[in-house]
């Protein structure tokens, strides 16, 4: 089942009336919301997640590598040092499929990180809301609702091709990038990063009663780690769009 928060964000939305300039006159651009969510302490063993193969999918696919800025200017002092590392993992992880079911097929999506930025920055809202489109993807921090964990708002033409695919870090809740000793209300940074790319890769949310322990599930537990990696759905979802290295 494909879950879009739409109390939240407002969900899909028809940007505007007129096209963008670069875009072909019969194209419209849309604009689809996706957060990933603060869940309980998962009680569900893991090795389900190399059981279940359903996937849901999003109404785009990258049609190019998705070139992404970081701006860590608010990131937490917990993890300032350490948090591009990780994010960098995450889309490493989420476009090669590197999987927790010892899947060894390399999926062909590719990923380009473009450097870190001042200038730009995600554009959501403190609401969780999408806010414009620079054409540029931006990954940064910033203050939303604490039953966000992330947001990704993802640019797309009508004819599915990602225009831009922005994320905001939510600085309300507490973060981790090494789990720590007597963890307790903290989150994986690496493992809502996995999530959200596999968003902006063209992946939706699969149920969390069905599939608890998927990386796209919607919600994440805190002090775990084990969805830095795809479960078996994942994997599969991915491959489907991408096809496998050869």
């Amino acid at each position: 089942m494909r879950i879009i928060h739409k109390a939240l964000v407002g969900a899909l939305v028809a940007l505007a009336a007129a096209p963008l300039a670069l875009v072909p006159a019969r194209e419209t651009v849309l604009v689809a919301a996706e957060a990933i969510l603060a869940g309980r302490k998962l009680t569900t063993s893991g090795s389900v997640a190399c059981t279940e193969a359903g996937y849901e999918r999003q109404a785009w696919k990258l049609s190019a590598a998705y070139t992404w800025y970081y701006n860590g200017a608010a990131a937490p002092g917990s993890v300032k040092s350490t948090a591009l590392a990780a994010i960098t993992a995450a889309t490493g992880n989420a476009a090669s499929g590197a999987n927790r079911c010892g899947k060894t097929g390399t999926a062909a999506a590719q990923q380009s990180y473009a450097g870190e930025t001042t200038k730009l920055s995600a554009q959501v809202d403190s609401y969780g809301r999408c806010r414009g489109n620079d054409g540029k993807s931006v990954t940064s921090w910033g203050a939303m609702p604490g039953s966000i964990l992330a947001m990704t708002c993802t640019y797309y033409r009508s004819t599915g091709v990602v225009i831009a695919s922005d994320t905001l870090i939510n600085t309300a809740n507490t973060w981790f990038t090494t789990i720590p000793a007597n963890c307790a209300n903290a989150f994986d940074l690496q493992s809502t990063m996995t999530h959200e790319r596999l968003h902006t890769l063209g992946l939706a949310h699969v149920s969390q009663s069905a599939n608890p322990t998927a990386t796209m599930s919607p919600n994440n537990a805190p002090c775990n780690t084990e969805k830095r990696l795809l479960a078996l759905s994942d994997w599969t979802g991915l491959t489907q769009l991408y096809g496998v290295k050869k």
